[in-house]
């Protein structure tokens, strides 16, 4: 129960994705009625009754009846009504279940018995911000300041709840103290960063975010950097795909430029940039060699969707590929297979590599998974003229037995499409010497 108390979710104030979830700490540093104060008020038998409500409530929770349990600790509070255990847990509760005006009672008549419970007000503060009413929410939390100068989760809050409500100024102001009352808060240096975006300091607002990934580097909090960057940056990152898709690559590049140099942490604005220089004629492969690194050492910080983290690998491969570093192909390639993204080239190119070492069985399991994708590149694999050694093997009349089983009475099947892909580039290469 103390885990409920102590993490229940306020809001995901990211919206549209896994995100951190923003805990408030409503404390109740007791959870046995025995150490609540007034008790000596409370009859035995009532503490008895209130006790067994209090365990059975426990009980339910932990298999998440919430409502259930709430109703126990509602006959719990009945028989002792000055608990704050009870009372925490009861508001903690109806938060669950999204009975926020019930929540907001319970934290009323905490504060009528006890007046200068800072956790109180914090956790009064929490529905109200729940409920949108981010007036109310903000005073809740100021009064809670007022008796815990430093009480870290009101400081935090109140900045969230002012940056919310358009003031980022003293968003920072409150965050900043925030993240000095606790400086292990994850949370804290993510709004930190997001309140200095909006007051127009994005290197302080990369600062603040870079120090919260170094607690906690999960994808949530990759993601939640993520978000930041593309509400500051989307819309440029936007215009310079569309450019590049559109072939102006010198427009393409202006933005992408700008971009990678004022947040070096987003991975896909390096991604494309990457896409730019290796794609404009003449390519420029060593800058976009250098952007595709960029972009893999940026997953530090951001997230990559695996389809684009598995076209940076496949390119970054093809480069290392046109200077003959076949060891250094081959790691991308497989790298890139790693993502299990829907990028089908990938696998075939990584089949490639281990025809080329004969490794013929490895090879067809990467050509399968990569006509699985595209059934077309199944197909290729009989014209390719480095996977000669290849076809003669039995993997390769294995693979095309395996697609055949699945293509039985739906047409040409891809051995017979297979066979006259190899015939026509056999006649193609007959045509060409023929005319030299």
């Amino acid at each position: 129960m103390n885990k409920l108390v102590n993490e229940q979710a306020l809001t995901d104030h990211h919206a549209g994705r896994a995100r951190l979830t923003r805990a408030a700490v409503c404390v109740a540093g007791w959870l046995l009625l025995g150490l609540v104060p007034g008790r000596a008020a409370v009859p035995s038998a009532a503490m008895q009754s209130a006790q067994e409500h209090v365990n059975l409530g426990q009980f339910v929770a932990e298999m998440r009846d919430f409502e259930r349990a709430a109703q126990h600790f509602e006959e719990a509070l009945a028989q002792a009504p000055r608990s704050k255990a009870v009372m925490f847990t009861l508001g903690a509760l109806y938060q669950k279940v999204g009975a926020f005006d019930k929540a907001a009672a319970v934290y009323t008549n905490l504060l009528a018995q006890f007046p200068k419970d800072a956790d109180a007000y914090v956790c009064l503060g929490n529905v109200r911000l729940l409920q949108e009413r981010l007036p109310e929410a903000i005073q809740a939390y100021e009064t809670a300041i007022a008796f815990h100068a430093i009480h870290a989760v009101a400081l935090r809050n109140l900045g969230y709840a002012y940056l919310r409500d358009g003031d980022a100024a003293l968003a920072v102001s409150y965050l900043s103290q925030a993240t000095k009352a606790n400086p292990t808060n994850v949370l804290a240096w993510f709004d930190l960063g997001m309140a200095y975006f909006a007051a127009a300091k994005p290197q302080a607002a990369r600062r603040a975010f870079r120090r919260g990934l170094q607690m906690n580097s999960s994808i949530e909090a990759k993601l939640a950097f993520t978000e930041a960057l593309d509400q500051q940056a989307g819309p440029q990152l936007d215009q310079a795909i569309a450019a590049y898709r559109s072939n102006d690559f010198a427009g393409a590049t202006t933005i992408l430029e700008a971009l990678t140099e004022a947040y070096p942490e987003y991975a896909r604005a390096q991604a494309y940039r990457g896409h730019v220089y290796n794609h404009q004629r003449p390519p420029r492969t060593a800058e976009a060699e250098q952007a595709y690194r960029a972009a893999l050492a940026a997953r530090a910080f951001t997230a990559l969707a695996p389809d684009d983290t598995a076209v940076v690998f496949d390119n970054l491969g093809m480069l290392r590929l046109a200077v003959d570093d076949f060891d250094g192909a081959e790691y991308l390639f497989r790298e890139a297979t790693l993502q299990d993204s829907r990028y089908p080239v990938a696998y075939f190119n990584y089949g490639l590599m281990l025809a080329r070492r004969e490794l013929f069985a490895a090879a067809a399991v990467a050509f399968a998974d990569a006509a699985r994708r595209d059934r077309t590149l199944l197909e290729y694999t009989a014209r390719h003229p480095l996977l000669g050694p290849f076809r003669a093997s039995a993997a390769y009349t294995n693979l095309l037995a395996t697609f055949e089983e699945g293509t039985k009475g739906k047409g040409q099947g891809p051995k017979a499409a297979a066979t006259a892909a190899a015939a026509a580039s056999s006649a193609s290469a007959t045509n060409s010497n023929g005319s030299q």
